[in-house]
């Protein structure tokens, strides 16, 4: 090899070099947003476990409210 082919390759290598610092810079961006997801993700699921929760709460109300309402009728049909 001659010198110029030598600094070619050179210059070649640090070209890649540069390429594979911008790709591992991305990887970690990447890596950071996917982390970021997750948490939301997560956060995401407690609160719909946090709703599921409540309108099994209020459907146990109403159930009750609609079940008294109906025994209220009732009572005051036993006449009839």
């Amino acid at each position: 090899m001659n010198q110029k082919q030598i600094n070619d390759l050179l210059s070649t290598m640090n070209d890649l070099l540069e390429e594979l610092e911008e790709i591992r810079e991305k990887s970690r961006q990447v890596d950071d947003q996917c982390n970021d997801l997750d948490i939301r993700a997560s956060n995401m699921k407690g609160n719909i476990n946090q709703l599921e929760q409540g309108l099994q709460s209020l459907e146990g109300q109403f159930n009750l409210v609609t079940t008294g309402h109906e025994n209220v009728i009732f009572s005051n049909t036993s006449w009839l």
